[in-house]
């Protein structure tokens, strides 16, 4: 296809019937890495107001398990660093191979093994710790698994958080709409803090 037509032709007419095999994996083996910005407010430790923060999770493609992640205001090459360590703890092992997002944070030259680094002697953090990385590709995000796994976090956890706000005007909850006096009059005002979020993932 790809001799006959072209690049267009094979990805319209034979990439989206390609069938991945996760059976073949053993747990631990590929680690499915993204950052997802929270649907509910948590207190900013700096400032003390409320804002919505980013949780960067690393998930196990075999058990599809959420085996390790970090909640910090931004994502970064530090949070990101962060839930690997928290994901190799809780495996007990290092993965073979990361999959991940294209976001600016996961390209840092911290993870991946850049070659005027290589010539002074800075290795990335993967490079050092024997771990293939593969980037997903642009605007595909079916190809990342974990992308079902905040689906049902958002469905399960965050919209029975009070502070929960939305991901979009679409899905805006009804105590923040225009004229909803009785709804924002039954709203609970608890905001959690970032500490009191983890403990309530983990449970």
């Amino acid at each position: 296809m790809l001799a006959r037509d072209g690049e267009k032709a094979l990805s319209d007419k034979v990439e989206p019937y390609i069938e991945r095999d996760a059976s073949l994996l053993d747990v631990g083996d590929i680690l499915v890495a993204n950052g997802h910005k929270l649907a509910f407010q948590v207190i900013n430790p700096f400032t003390g107001k409320p804002c919505r923060a980013t949780l960067v999770g690393f998930l196990d493609w075999k058990s599809t398990a959420l085996v390790g992640y970090e909640i910090m205001l931004e994502e970064n090459t530090q949070c990101i660093a962060s839930a690997l360590r928290n994901a190799i703890i809780n495996l007990d092992m290092i993965p073979k191979i990361v999959y991940q997002d294209n976001g600016r944070a996961f390209r840092a030259k911290y993870f991946t093994d850049d070659k005027g680094f290589t010539e002074l002697g800075f290795y990335g953090l993967y490079a050092k710790l024997g771990i293939e990385t593969v980037f997903a590709r642009p605007y595909n995000a079916r190809s990342k698994v974990i992308e079902r796994f905040f689906k049902e976090f958002q469905e399960g956890f965050e919209k029975l958080m009070p502070s929960y706000v939305g991901s979009s005007i679409i899905n805006k909850p009804a105590y923040l709409k225009r004229n909803e006096k009785f709804h924002s009059n039954l709203h609970n005002d608890y905001i959690p803090t970032i500490e009191e979020t983890i403990k309530m993932i983990d449970m």
